[in-house]
């Protein structure tokens, strides 16, 4: 009885996360780093605003969609703020 409860607010659990994570899919841009700013995931909002695909952008840190519009110290005052 007891593994029946578990496996119900696994599941329950589970279908929350999937929940939020579509919410935030469809709603925001969201890429994700590696300790040392390399893109280990993106999903397709990231791709459909950056215009990469998926394969060019992971494994790469943000320079590679750096528009010149930021100057060198934005970056560099957002990347202390990240780490």
């Amino acid at each position: 009885m007891e593994n029946r409860h578990f496996e119900y607010k696994f599941k329950e659990a589970l279908k929350k996360l999937n929940d939020i994570e579509l919410a935030l899919n469809e709603s925001s841009i969201v890429a994700i780093t590696d300790s040392r700013g390399f893109i280990n995931h993106v999903n397709d909002k990231f791709c459909e605003i950056s215009k990469y695909e998926r394969h060019e952008l992971l494994g790469q840190d943000h320079r590679i969609i750096n528009s010149k519009h930021h100057s060198s110290l934005f970056f560099k005052e957002l990347w202390s703020t990240i780490f």
